[in-house]
C-alpha cells in the first residue's frame, strides 16, 4: 500500500503514466497476498480465538517449586540480555548496511520488551529513554526502507525495455540513493560515543547495574 501510494504520487508529479504498469503489478500482488490473510481471519473468528485466549489467561499460574518471581525480576532478567545485544550490534562496523539492518532487528526486540515491561521500572525508562530509543529505530527503519526500495527499483530497471518507464525508475533509484545517504548521515552523526555512553548509563541505572562510565551531557534527539 505504501509503495503503491508513493509510486502513484511520483507518477502524478511527472504528469505521466510511465509507472502505471508497475503500480498495477503491485496491486495484483497485494490482492494475492491478502487472500490467505482473509481466510486466516475468518478461521480465527470461527474458532473463537478471543475465547481461547481468555481461557488460557485464566489457567495461567505459577507452578515452580521456588517462590514466584516478581514482575520486576522477570523484567530485569528479560531486558538485560537484550540491552547487551543491542549495544553489541551497535559496536559493529555500521558502515556495512547488513550490520545496520541487524542493529535495527535487535533494537526492535528490545523496543518491544521496553513497551511490555516499562511498568516495572521508574518512569524514566518510558519518558526519557524510550523516546530516544524509538527515534533510533525509526531512523534505522528509514535507512532500511531506502536500501530495500533501491534494490527493488534496480531489479525493475533491468526488466523493462520501455524507455519512459526506465527513465522514471532511474529517477526513483536516484531519490532512494539520496534518501539513504541523508538518513545514514543523520544516524551516524547522532550515534557517537557520548550518546552511546549516556544511553548505557541510563539503562544501567534503570536495571540496577553498576555504572562503569562517567555520565556525559544528557541524551540528545536525532
Amino acid at each position: 500500500d505504501v509503495l503503491c501510494a508513493h509510486l502513484s504520487e511520483e507518477q502524478a508529479q511527472l504528469g505521466s503514466d510511465c509507472l502505471q504498469g508497475i503500480i498495477d503489478h503491485l496491486q495484483r500482488k497485494r490482492t494475492r497476498a491478502q487472500k490467505p490473510i482473509v481466510r486466516l481471519d475468518k478461521r480465527m473468528r470461527q474458532d473463537d480465538l478471543a475465547g481461547q485466549i481468555n481461557q488460557l489467561v485464566r489457567r495461567i499460574k505459577w507452578r515452580g517449586r521456588r517462590q514466584e518471581p516478581t514482575f520486576e525480576q522477570i523484567a530485569i532478567k528479560t531486558l538485560r540480555p537484550r540491552v547487551s545485544k543491542f549495544f553489541e550490534a551497535g559496536a559493529a562496523d555500521l558502515s556495512n548496511v547488513e550490520n545496520l539492518h541487524n542493529m535495527r532487528i535487535v533494537g526492535k526486540k528490545l523496543r518491544y520488551s521496553i513497551e511490555l515491561f516499562s511498568p516495572a521500572f521508574d518512569c524514566a525508562l518510558r519518558k526519557e529513554v524510550y523516546p530516544v530509543f524509538a527515534a533510533v529505530q525509526e531512523e534505522l527503519g528509514n535507512i532500511n526502507d531506502h536500501v530495500v526500495a533501491k534494490l527493488m527499483f534496480e531489479c525493475w530497471l533491468m526488466q523493462t525495455d520501455d524507455r519512459p518507464t526506465a527513465n522514471c525508475i532511474a529517477r526513483l533509484i536516484a531519490e532512494e540513493r539520496e534518501g539513504f545517504l541523508q538518513a545514514s548521515t543523520r544516524f551516524h552523526n547522532w550515534w557517537q560515543p557520548d550518546t552511546i555512553v549516556e544511553l548505557r548509563r541510563q539503562f544501567a541505572q534503570i536495571l540496577g547495574d553498576p555504572e562503569p562510565f562517567q555520565s556525559p551531557p544528557r541524551l540528545r534527539a536525532i
